[in-house]
């Protein structure tokens, strides 16, 4: 009677661990999956807002990761409903003297949908005082909110975005700062949000996710106010056992 077969350790099929991380984990195998299930829930949360304030204020990272998310919102017909007539635009983070994440969000969005031009803000980010205006800007648009909800209904991060001083630097009660090498929204601004969603798909996002479990990278520091925290993953970017 034969032995029974030993698997190699080539054989036997990695197991794919849910990450430690703050806020609910959703994985797909795909990220054709984990794009769609952010969509959908992108979507909702806008369809939503529109009903109970007549508009929807989106803040975006710029990385270049989520430009398929923007994609499928615009092309996408499960998805492409999205009411961009009542939807304001904000960028979480652009480089000092630069106009990469401005740029991406412009060209794949603001010219594709049917955004009004002063709805799509940008962060000045020329020398001087543009973190400032940015918030001045924030403050004066949400101010037309009832208070309490005055604040932004939905964040699009990717862990590329934020600025490595994130966590650790000393805000105060800014809305707006100009951090080590970009200017951004403020842990206070962002963790005020009705809706926190990161985006990591992909071999290359497993090391920012780990990084984010040990509680070592910027976005360790997300948390919530009242609001909903989630991450959206596939498989190849969470940890294997």
């Amino acid at each position: 009677m034969s032995e029974p077969h030993e698997p190699a350790p080539y054989d036997i099929e990695p197991t794919i661990v849910r990450p430690d991380l703050p806020g609910e984990v959703i994985v797909r195998a795909s990220h054709h999956e984990a794009e769609a299930a952010l969509a959908a829930d992108l979507l909702l949360h806008a369809h939503n807002c529109v009903r109970a304030f007549g508009d929807f204020h989106l803040c975006l990272s710029g990385d270049a990761s989520i430009e398929p998310v923007l994609l499928r919102l615009l092309t996408d017909p499960a998805h492409r409903e999205l009411p961009w007539r009542r939807t304001h635009l904000w960028l979480f983070a652009e480089r000092l003297g630069g106009s990469a994440e401005r740029e991406l969000i412009h060209e794949t969005v603001a010219i594709h949908a049917d955004l009004p031009g002063e709805q799509m803000h940008a962060i000045d980010t020329t020398p001087g005082a543009g973190a400032s205006r940015y918030e001045d800007e924030l403050r004066e648009t949400l101010a037309w909110r009832e208070k309490g909800h005055d604040r932004f209904d939905f964040a699009l991060l990717a862990p590329a975005s934020a600025p490595d001083d994130w966590a650790s630097a000393d805000e105060g009660e800014a809305l707006v700062c100009a951090y080590s090498d970009r200017i951004a929204c403020t842990r206070r601004l962002i963790n005020a949000s009705r809706f926190i969603s990161v985006y990591a798909v992909g071999a290359h996002a497993q090391p920012g996710i780990g990084q984010t479990v040990g509680r070592t990278h910027p976005l360790s520091s997300l948390d919530p106010v009242g609001g909903v925290l989630r991450w959206y993953l596939d498989e190849e970017a969470c940890p294997q056992a």
